[in-house]
């Protein structure tokens, strides 16, 4: 049964001051996404520095990720629209082309035309170049997780002396995106050892759970093994923030997911074609950026670090409410973190309780349709995305690591 972190009820039932935004402006602006991280994750997990950065800033006491897999989700953090609009929604792999991004204003082309010097460190195949996700930075190496600390130290120091740059840093993480090889000291706190020795080199695959269908046993091995993994990227999060120095202090910054992860829940596996919470809500910490409502969308990013760098941009305007996410044509939305209406093309909306899915679902009363509607006026459908580009060797095979291509 899903439920949410122990932070995030602490949130909910006893919220913080808010912090005001800074002044003047964020002179640098970072914005961390950990892959595949669901919010409840860091209740079990061991995250001191994740702790950190909420108690120095915020955490929302509810956020949705526009979509469930990285491609369309990354746009929406990249350009402030939500999938409808920027029209990128297609399914996952097992093939070698992909639309590029479409032609929308991205956030590191913002900033670099308002001078700042855009960096990309990504672990995360997918954000390829030739799929347009390098526009705007001036830096877009892939890195794995283990060498970005030192790569993003490294690409620091080159840069020429200057007091006065102003730095844009996305850091992709793929944290506890299978497949799982944790730590063994991590592994041993979460009881996984001899799992992970048995899986060895290859590590625990999400798919086993999805072979598994419904055995608990199976589900709560991989569970525990992901949670050992979200302590180790923890500690490889707190290596970046060393890398940055001083900027790790002072910059506007914004940590947060991509998408979840089903992990046994209604018999589902990994982050396929569903909607269903676990895959839509996501952690989602603020540093240094205006107060946070206590529902959002990540898609309001783009947005959120503009503001907090005292740049006047016009991103897309989205509704805050309700809270929407798109997987190839289905639509999922919640009015209240509480229950959330799942349409699958061509049918009824059924509605499940967020704390239960494993439930059946209901009928939808007409608020949800009615919700969907208004939203749906709200937000214009639809730019083309760029031509289908073919994947280079390279590219394909860290997705083929990945699960996503045979």
């Amino acid at each position: 049964m899903w439920t949410a972190p122990l932070w995030l009820l602490a949130c909910a039932s006893n919220p913080s001051p808010q912090p005001t935004p800074a002044e003047p402006p964020a002179k640098d602006v970072v914005l961390i996404v950990i892959d595949t991280l669901r919010a409840d994750a860091l209740g079990p997990a061991h995250t001191p520095t994740l702790d950190a950065l909420a108690a120095r800033g915020q955490a929302a006491t509810l956020a949705w990720s526009g979509g469930t897999w990285t491609v369309p989700s990354v746009i929406s953090l990249f350009t402030g629209a939500p999938v409808r609009q920027h029209g990128w929604d297609g399914p996952t792999g097992q093939q070698g082309r992909y639309p590029k991004l479409p032609a929308l204003p991205t956030l590191a082309e913002t900033f670099r035309a308002a001078g700042f010097t855009t960096i990309g460190l990504y672990a995360n195949g997918y954000l390829a170049e030739e799929l347009g996700f390098d526009r705007g930075f001036d830096v877009w190496r892939r890195v794995p997780d283990a060498a970005m600390p030192k790569a993003l130290a490294e690409t620091l120091a080159a840069l020429p002396p200057d007091p006065d740059r102003r730095h844009l840093l996305y850091l992709h993480l793929l944290g506890p995106h299978s497949t799982l090889r944790p730590s063994a000291e991590a592994a041993a706190r979460h009881g996984v050892t001899e799992a992970v020795a048995a899986a060895g080199k290859q590590g625990l695959d999400i798919g086993a759970v999805a072979r598994a269908r419904r055995d608990p046993a199976v589900a709560e091995t991989y569970r525990r093994a992901y949670h050992a993994v979200v302590e180790d990227t923890d500690a490889r999060l707190a290596a970046l923030l060393e890398a940055m120095g001083p900027m790790a202090e002072d910059a506007a910054m914004i940590v947060t997911s991509d998408h979840g992860e089903l992990i046994g829940e209604r018999g589902l596996a990994g982050h396929g074609a569903q909607l269903f919470a676990p895959l839509t809500q996501v952690p989602y910490l603020a540093v240094n950026v205006a107060p946070l409502p206590s529902a959002l969308s990540t898609v309001s990013t783009a947005a959120r670090l503009s503001e907090a760098a005292g740049l006047e941009v016009s991103w897309p305007v989205v509704p805050e409410l309700p809270l929407v996410a798109q997987r190839e044509g289905a639509l999922t939305l919640t009015l209240d973190g509480q229950a959330q209406a799942i349409w699958r093309e061509g049918e009824a909306a059924a509605v499940y309780s967020v704390g239960a899915i494993e439930a059946a679902p209901s009928a939808d009363d007409g608020r949800f349709e009615q919700a969907r509607a208004a939203w749906e006026a709200a937000v214009p459908e639809g730019v083309r995305p760029g031509e289908a580009e073919a994947l280079r060797p390279g590219t394909e095979e860290a997705l083929r690591g990945l699960g996503y291509l045979d």
